[in-house]
């Protein structure tokens, strides 16, 4: 009670001055009128309460946000007040009088009792909460309006006081976004793929009634941010952007906002935003077939190949892994990093490649005689364009004719002679005979 008393005659001599000379219009504008059960504007608190059971507390204007009761700041009054008794609302509510005292006076003890503060859509919230080692010229309400519960003995007065933050004073916010994702802690982060493209948003919101300039936004990792202005009007936002590139690991980067108002007053805050970047890992397939037009294309009617042996080499052709066709005729290698590599195809007896790189890639063969591609320059994306096709050898006069040029050459001139002498035995045969 004494420092009660103590906060009600330094509230008395600063109020009138500071409300004078302040920027600030501190009375609470509430949306609502009061529809509570009961409701207790405060009377005759000087008078001394004895063994009453209490709870009582200061409610002040903290200009300059450090949580702690500083000469020069003012009482706040008619700030609303509600009482919580072992968790449920009690649906009895106070307003502060004119030296910033609350008082809820007779209460039941042994039970456990918590206030609610409500705050004016005219302030922007509450000071920190246990500011200090001094709990008499401390705020004790969290973030919310809420205090830490208590449990009352008999004759027992609770001391609850409480700082607020009136929305004048100027005021300026920073959030955040990595493509889009509020991600300030890691748990939350966005999984993205090394070498992709990532987008930071950076949201600047003025929720003051004080213009601000000189806005500056740096980011730790990616440097000053540029934004379309220098200036955001009160109740304002802008939003500002910067494009990257995904690095590996955990990426953790902080936006720092600065500007000034136009009470000369600097303000900053801060926001972090988080990723995770994992290599892109893909596959690489993916059809061997029977061509058996001899096109060089995979054409709607022809047959995959079933066990034929796929291997996967590194750009050194050092083997990594083996595989074989499926039912289909389709292979997959997967779970492959950025990189180069080369795929080589097995080749049954009796069989040959057919001429690579035909036309369309997704349809063409990219064996070469020996079953070897060429080499793959791999991102991380998935590459099914693969592809082996084989006919028979016995039709290989059809696809290189060229080199059966010779031996249809030779064929043409024994088919001659033959021919000559086979007339030139007949003629003989024929004369002899006539001769008999």
């Amino acid at each position: 009670m004494k420092n009660l008393i103590k906060k009600v005659f330094f509230a008395t001599l600063l109020t009138l001055p500071l409300i004078s000379g302040g920027i600030c219009n501190v009375n609470p504008e509430y949306k609502t009128t009061i529809n509570y059960k009961t409701f207790t504007q405060n009377s005759n608190l000087m008078t001394p309460r004895g063994v009453n059971t209490s709870i009582s507390g200061y409610i002040w204007y903290d200009k300059d946000l450090d949580g702690i009761q500083d000469y020069g700041e003012i009482a706040l009054q008619k700030i609303r007040v509600k009482l919580y008794k072992d968790g449920v609302d009690t649906g009895i509510m106070v307003e502060s009088d004119e030296n910033g005292i609350y008082l809820f006076n007779n209460l039941e003890p042994n039970h456990t009792y918590q206030i609610e503060v409500l705050l004016p859509r005219n302030y922007k919230g509450f000071t920190v909460q246990n500011e200090g080692n001094d709990d008499t010229v401390d705020s004790d309400v969290n973030g919310f309006g809420k205090s830490d519960e208590i449990t009352l003995q008999q004759g027992q007065n609770a001391d609850i006081d409480v700082g607020m933050i009136c929305r004048c004073i100027a005021w300026i916010d920073v959030e955040k976004f990595t493509n889009d994702k509020d991600a300030d802690y890691l748990k939350d982060a966005p999984v993205l793929k090394v070498g992709d493209s990532v987008t930071w948003k950076y949201v600047i919101s003025n929720t003051s009634k004080l213009k601000v300039c000189d806005i500056k936004l740096v980011d730790d990792k990616e440097g000053k941010i540029d934004c379309p202005s220098s200036c955001v009007d009160a109740g304002s936002e802008m939003v500002c952007y910067k494009d990257g590139i995904v690095k590996e690991g955990n990426y953790e980067n902080m936006a720092t906002v600065s500007a000034k108002a136009e009470n000369n007053q600097t303000v900053t805050d801060r926001d972090p935003s988080h990723y995770v970047g994992e290599k892109k890992l893909g596959c690489i397939g993916n059809f061997y077939w029977l061509d058996e037009n001899l096109n060089g294309m995979q054409d709607n009617n022809e047959q995959g190949i079933v066990g034929i042996k796929v291997e996967l080499y590194n750009e050194n052709k050092q083997k990594l892994a083996t595989t074989y066709t499926d039912n289909n005729g389709k292979y997959l290698f997967c779970e492959l990093e950025e990189g180069n590599y080369y795929v080589k195809f097995d080749l049954p007896s009796a069989y040959l490649f057919t001429p690579k790189n035909r036309g369309n890639d997704i349809k063409d063969s990219d064996a070469n005689s020996n079953g070897w591609s060429d080499i793959i320059n791999f991102n991380g994306e998935n590459d099914l364009t693969i592809d082996a096709g084989i006919y028979c050898s016995c039709d290989d006069y059809l696809v290189h004719p060229e080199n059966y040029k010779k031996l249809k050459a030779s064929f043409d001139l024994k088919t001659t002679l033959l021919m000559i002498i086979f007339v030139l035995i007949a003629t003989f045969t024929i004369r002899k005979f006539e001769k008999n």
